[in-house]
């Protein structure tokens, strides 16, 4: 027979983010947490691609290695998307 085990969640809201606990509550009083996580209202910032990542997304998408007459195109693509996207 199973037994009933009551659970209780917390909730902490800071300007950083949310975090939140749950305890499994036991009728000795040794509660046991079983879940904690925080949940950043802002997701940390991606840095720019390096040369070789726009060099792999150019050879991804055409099937050939970036040619240096296609370099200046390739790299001012990338940048234009980023800057779209807030990634400096």
């Amino acid at each position: 027979m199973t037994q009933k085990t009551d659970v209780a969640i917390g909730v902490d809201v800071t300007e950083e983010g949310t975090h939140v606990v749950a305890m499994r509550l036991r009728p000795d009083g040794k509660n046991v947490v079983i879940y904690s996580q925080f949940h950043p209202l802002v997701l940390p910032q991606r840095k720019p691609l390096t040369d070789e990542a726009i060099a792999t997304v150019y050879w991804g998408a055409t099937g050939q290695s970036l040619r240096p007459q296609d370099n200046a195109l390739a790299h001012n693509f990338a940048r234009a998307i980023e800057a779209a996207h807030g990634i400096k």
